[in-house]
């Protein structure tokens, strides 16, 4: 569950295991603030349980300051309806958008709540600045809908006649064996679009594509601090094409683009395999995010008992949607490193990419090695106190295992002929901590080619001057790299530096 919290309220919103429901209305008669007094009484609609929303009574109290800065919102006193008055506090996560009218009309729609009240004051979106943001999904993304309509290649459920304000719908980040996503009430249903939640979903604004399905609610868990429905996945329906920061703009019948993800993770003692096939939105910058979050858990859940120094082997596979398979490519890391990398290096793919070649699939094969795979650079230095511009001479590194076990390379380093500093430093670190280069791949070619230069973890690193601090503290220096591969996962870094002759 996902609580998001604005300056002094507690949106009605959260991440669910879960699904949706909804019933078309034709008209939209509506009532402005203006026309509300204090003590008005009125109703709200939402689904307390199955898919049919039942009405709740609602009093006015009067309009105040909004989440947003220069905003109003009105307040109401709301009550629970009478099947449910001896439940307790039910109103909380998944209310959000649960239509409010007054006097046969629409006002709003419920969007925040305090936590720990004693008595039940909700703040309602007014409809007018959700029927602004309809406007701007209409204006700015609904011209591209000849173009989004080619994006439905799946036939989408027919069964809308359920779909009404006040029903529940979930918008799935992840959907299959794994389900992240979020779920919320219809405000209304406007030739073949609604309007939900009478805020924001995920944050970020605008034009989105999200898959759209119906929810059934299956109970109401009462809570002081905030209580939450719960609800089991549907049949989708459409896209929620507006993110906007007083509503959500769905439109029905039209399909979002997902992409497809495998994820397996092999036991180191029985060898079983555990595979996990899943769909993700398909959106570059949240797909590395969502990608490193469900890795992470998933170690989390399948190793729970592994320390910190255990290793990974991991393989990726990645296709982009324009069916270019890029080439295999694997990494090692220990459990530390490996919840940071992961979505870096995705990030990095998906980028710089048009929106029309991110990922169409990833596959990600994770490897539980056994324990003893992981050390620590300890200390680096020269086999020789000084040289000359020109000349090689040996570098040694010594590697500590967890156990204490040691381990010493070397390599040879030329300096540079026109080097001119008195020292030449050096520095020694893992191959996860270094990008390939400073370019981003935009294109297959360029993707495959940065692909082949990704370092592991088990590489063993020597930067020369000027690879470090993007050549700002040794201009003069060449930048070179020499690597050799290991037995273990490397973390940590060490520095060495030897007198260069006849340089002052």
């Amino acid at each position: 569950m996902i609580n998001h919290f604005r300056p002094y309220s507690f949106i009605l919103f959260c991440l669910f295991w879960l699904i949706l429901t909804p019933r078309i209305s034709a008209g939209l008669d509506t009532i402005g603030t203006d026309n509300l007094v204090p003590g008005m009484k009125g109703y709200g609609l939402s689904v307390f349980q199955g898919h049919d929303p039942i009405k709740f009574p609602v009093t006015f109290i009067n309009v105040a300051d909004g989440p947003w800065p220069g905003e109003l919102t009105f307040l109401v006193l709301a009550e629970l309806p009478e099947k449910y008055s001896d439940r307790g506090p039910l109103f909380g996560s998944g209310f959000s958008g649960s239509p409010i009218y007054f006097n046969g009309k629409l006002a709003g729609a419920l969007s925040y709540v305090e936590q720990f009240q004693t008595e039940l004051i909700m703040g309602i979106t007014p409809i007018s600045l959700m029927l602004e943001e309809l406007e701007r999904a209409k204006s700015s993304f609904l011209a591209d809908m000849p173009e989004i309509e080619k994006i439905s290649h799946e036939p989408l459920s027919k069964d809308s006649s359920r779909l009404q304000a006040g029903s529940m719908i979930e918008i799935p980040l992840v959907r299959g064996d794994i389900r992240l996503s979020s779920a919320g009430t219809v405000t209304a249903v406007i030739d073949g679009m609604i309007l939900a939640y009478g805020h924001e979903n995920f944050f970020w604004g605008d034009q989105v594509m999200l898959p759209m399905h119906l929810v059934d609610v299956s109970a109401i868990i009462p809570r002081l601090d905030l209580s939450h429905k719960i609800a089991g996945s549907g049949k989708e329906i459409g896209a929620v094409v507006w993110d906007g920061k007083q509503a959500v703009v769905g439109k029905l019948g039209i399909s979002a683009p997902m992409t497809l993800f495998k994820l397996s993770f092999e036991y180191k003692k029985s060898g079983v395999v555990r595979h996990y096939n899943m769909e993700i939105v398909r959106h570059k910058s949240v797909i590395p995010f969502i990608v490193n979050q469900i890795v992470t858990t998933v170690i989390e859940q399948m190793a729970h008992d592994t320390p910190e120094e255990r290793a990974f082997e991991i393989e990726y596979r990645v296709a982009l949607s324009k069916n270019e398979n890029l080439p295999r490519f694997s990494q090692r890391y220990n459990t530390k490193t490996l919840k940071s990398r992961i979505g870096a290096i995705l990030h990095r793919l998906t980028e710089n990419h048009p929106d029309d070649n991110i990922p169409e699939s990833i596959g990600i094969y994770i490897k539980e090695l056994a324990t003893g795979k992981s050390a620590r650079i300890r200390k680096a230095w020269f086999g020789k106190e000084s040289v000359r511009a020109g000349d090689s001479v040996t570098l040694y590194g010594q590697i500590i295992h967890s156990t204490e076990e040691k381990m010493v390379i070397s390599t040879t380093l030329t300096v540079p002929e026109d080097y001119s500093l008195d020292v030449f430093p050096v520095l020694l670190t893992s191959g996860s901590a270094i990008v390939p280069d400073e370019k981003q791949p935009v294109d297959h070619d360029s993707v495959t080619e940065w692909i082949s230069r990704l370092l592991r973890s088990d590489d063993f690193v020597v930067l020369y001057p000027g690879a470090r601090d993007k050549m700002a503290k040794y201009p003069e220096a060449n930048v070179a790299r020499t690597v050799k591969r290991i037995p273990w996962a490397v973390t940590g870094k060490a520095e060495a530096g030897i007198r260069v002759l006849g340089n002052n």
